[in-house]
């Protein structure tokens, strides 16, 4: 299983303003991963580039600390399950996730009215 972390640097951020994916592969018990690659969102900005680099990459879930509806939505619908809320270093917040310590909620923050691009989001 492939999941991908939302991250700035190495941290957990927000989906919408993340300049790089950490995508850790997982087999067996999910315990620990055999792999781990940052792709650069090359500054692509969008609930459809952005979901898209996820699908190319067949991920199964995303963990992230906020995103809006029209990213959430666009992420089911290719069937990637979105993980919000969650702060924190991104191994740590994948390896926490696949041991079943981060609850699972596909809840879209809603300080921004669901309009993340105002950059409002977390105020």
């Amino acid at each position: 299983m492939k999941i991908a972390v939302a991250c700035k640097g190495d941290h957990v951020t927000h989906f919408g303003f993340c300049d790089s994916f950490a995508i850790y592969e997982f087999k067996g018990d999910y315990s620990v991963p055999v792999g781990k690659e940052f792709v650069s969102t090359d500054g692509k900005k969008g609930h459809s580039a952005l979901t898209e680099i996820l699908n190319s990459y067949d991920v199964a879930m995303v963990l992230c600390d906020g995103m809006g509806p029209d990213s959430r939505n666009a992420l089911l619908d290719l069937g990637i399950m979105p993980v919000v809320g969650y702060q924190g270093e991104a191994d740590t917040g994948a390896l926490e996730l696949m041991r079943g310590n981060i609850p699972i909620t596909q809840s879209s923050c809603d300080s921004c009215g669901g309009n993340c691009a105002s950059g409002r989001c977390g105020e």
